[in-house]
C-alpha cells in the first residue's frame, strides 16, 4: 500500500471519528451532561448558581445556545434575591474567526 493511499484512510478514519464525536454531542443524553458540568464549573470557580428548565445547543462554526426559564444565582447568598432571569436567553459565540 502507498503512502499516500494510507495518508488518505488515515486522514478519512480521522473525518470519520470527528464527525461522529459532533453527532453524539448533539444527542440529549450529552446536552444535559455537558450543561451539568458548566452548572457545577460556574458554581464552583465563579460562584455563579445557573439555573434553566431547558438548554439546547447547535455545533459548527458558530455555537447557539438557548435556555430558557434561565436564572441566577450567587452561591455566596443564596437567600438574596436572583442577579438575573430570563424566560429565554440566546447566545452566539464565534470559536473561529
Amino acid at each position: 500500500m502507498s503512502r499516500g493511499r494510507k495518508a488518505g484512510i488515515v486522514a478519512g478514519i480521522v473525518v470519520l471519528i470527528i464527525a461522529i464525536g459532533v453527532f453524539v454531542l448533539q444527542t440529549a443524553p450529552a446536552k444535559r451532561y455537558i450543561f451539568s458540568k458548566v452548572e457545577a464549573m460556574l458554581a464552583q470557580s465563579s460562584g455563579i448558581d445557573l439555573r434553566a428548565s431547558r438548554m439546547n445547543y447547535s455545533l459548527g462554526r458558530r455555537v447557539f445556545v438557548t435556555m430558557d426559564d434561565a436564572v441566577v444565582h450567587s452561591t455566596q447568598a443564596p437567600d438574596l434575591p436572583a442577579l438575573a432571569q430570563a424566560d429565554h436567553v440566546q447566545l452566539q459565540l464565534a470559536l473561529l474567526p
